[in-house]
C-alpha cells in the first residue's frame, strides 16, 4: 500500500492543502478498507476506516488540511503491510493508539489530554456520550474505542470504486485543460505519477473483486 499512496503522499506533504492529493490518499485507504473487509482483518479495517473518515473531514473543510494531518496519516500509511501480504493478529495492538489518534484529529480533539481514570463529572445512570462517525461507526469521546460493526465487502467495494472513478473524472479533466493550454511539463509528470498510483489502486481492486 505504500508503494500504491507513495506518490501522492509525497506531493501532499508539498502542499496539504491539494485537494486532489487529499482525495488520491481517501481512494487508496477505501482500496484498503475492501480489501481489510474482504481478508476479515479487523484492525487494518478500522484503521482504514479512521484514516477515510479523517480525509473525508480534511476534504469537506470541518478539519484544517495542516502539516500534523499529513503527518499523521502518512504514518499509518508506513505502518501498513503490504496489502497483498498476510495480515498477522498482533498488529492490532500496534494500530490500536495510531487509531485513537486519528480518531481525536478527525473530532477536532488533537493535543487535548484524555486521562483514563480521571472522575467522571456525569451521572453514573445517563446512557454515555457516542459519536457517530460518517460511515456509521459509534465512538465514545475520551477513548474512540469503536464499536464491533463489521464492514461487508460489497458496500466497501463500492465505496472504493466511487472514489477511484472521481479521481479519474478529476485526471481525464485536468488533461483537457493541460490540452487546451501550453502544458507545463513539471505538472505534467505529477498527473503521470496520480495517474499510475490511481491504475495500481483499480488493480488492487480488480484482485478482491476477482477472488483467489
Amino acid at each position: 500500500m505504500d508503494e500504491a499512496l507513495g506518490p501522492t503522499l509525497e506531493d501532499w506533504r508539498a502542499d496539504p492543502a491539494d485537494q486532489d492529493a487529499i482525495a488520491g490518499v481517501r481512494a487508496g485507504f477505501l482500496v484498503l478498507q475492501a480489501v481489510a473487509g474482504h481478508s476479515r482483518s479487523k484492525a487494518v479495517d478500522q484503521l482504514a476506516r479512521s484514516a477515510a473518515n479523517l480525509l473525508d473531514r480534511l476534504h469537506d473543510g470541518t478539519v484544517d488540511p495542516t502539516p500534523d494531518a499529513v503527518s499523521l496519516v502518512a504514518e499509518a500509511v508506513s505502518c501498513l503491510p503490504g496489502i497483498d501480504d498476510d495480515i498477522e493478529p498482533e498488529v492490532a495492538e500496534r494500530f490500536g493508539s495510531l487509531v485513537e489518534r486519528i480518531d481525536a484529529f478527525a473530532s477536532g480533539l488533537a493535543g487535548v489530554p484524555i486521562e483514563a481514570d480521571a472522575p467522571s463529572q456525569r451521572n453514573p445512570g445517563d446512557p454515555p456520550l457516542l459519536t457517530v462517525r460518517h460511515d456509521g461507526v459509534r465512538v465514545t469521546p475520551g477513548s474512540f474505542d469503536a464499536s464491533p460493526t463489521p464492514t461487508a465487502p460489497a458496500p466497501a467495494i463500492q465505496a472504493a470504486l466511487a472514489a477511484l472513478a472521481d479521481r479519474l473524472r478529476f485526471q481525464v479533466d485536468r488533461l483537457a485543460t493541460l490540452a487546451d493550454g501550453d502544458p507545463d511539463p513539471d505538472e505534467i509528470e505529477r498527473l503521470a505519477r496520480r495517474l499510475a498510483a490511481t491504475a495500481d489502486l483499480v488493480q488492487r481492486l480488480r484482485s478482491v473483486v476477482s477472488g483467489p
